[in-house]
């Protein structure tokens, strides 16, 4: 997810004081030249070297996130991605609220949101079903009442060993940490999750469409994490 960060430099470089003829101010010109020229070599490598930390390099954005992969989407899906960003446009201080509570960038539990229950602040983060009443879903017993104080608890449940924070730009451990949350099925197949990569050129095929029915050529249309990450970060 990782992030690029930005190259600065900056410095003086001094000419040579004691030197007095034309030649050897050339001489002073030309090395200060060469040596300005291998800096911004050296700034230029170390700037594709901080764009291909952990394999993410690509398109950036106003979070400076680089993502590895093309959307792929049917018109469903493009329809539905603009009904997701509105909807993190108007409730993107909950989400910032809840990401403080739990370390969570807000993109992505906005993300995770709208995969469970399409942005529904009735339900459970856990899985979708409504508050108010204990969860029959795995995980079934859970009681809330209000969203907020549910995801934290969703959120929380499912934190594991992430070094993710609020503001965090680390898009593989946002993408490790949606697959843990949805579940490692597919990982266990050798597969990418739909979860996360449904839209992308990442994911192809393949859904359990019931708990524990895996149908290799069944195409998820539901809108992916990373998919949703991109268009709001």
């Amino acid at each position: 997810m990782s992030d690029v960060e930005s190259v600065r430099f900056s410095g003086m470089f001094g000419g040579y004081s004691d030197y007095s003829t034309e030649e050897e101010s050339d001489t002073e010109q030309y090395m200060e030249v060469v040596m300005s020229d291998m800096l911004r070599a050296q700034a230029l490598a170390a700037s594709q070297q901080s764009m291909n930390i952990n394999g993410w390099s690509g398109q950036t954005n106003s979070r400076n996130m680089n993502f590895n992969f093309t959307e792929k989407m049917s018109a469903r899906q493009q329809s539905e991605l603009e009904q997701f960003k509105s909807n993190y446009a108007q409730n993107q201080a909950r989400y910032e609220s809840v990401a403080q509570k739990t370390g969570i960038p807000p993109e992505l539990i906005a993300a995770i949101h709208w995969r469970e229950s399409s942005g529904n602040f009735g339900t459970y983060l856990h899985n979708g079903d409504p508050l108010g009443s204990p969860t029959v879903h795995v995980p079934a017993g859970k009681l809330f009442y209000d969203w907020e104080s549910a995801a934290v608890d969703a959120l929380n449940s499912h934190r594991g060993n992430s070094t993710l924070t609020a503001d965090s730009t680390d898009l593989d451990a946002m993408a490790e940490f949606a697959e843990r949350y949805n579940g490692l099925g597919y990982r266990n197949k050798g597969l990418p999750s739909p979860y996360v990569w449904a839209g992308t050129d990442k994911y192809t095929s393949g859904k359990y469409v019931a708990d524990g029915v895996f149908d290799p050529n069944y195409v998820d249309q539901q809108l992916g994490v990373m998919l949703m990450i991109k268009s709001i970060a």
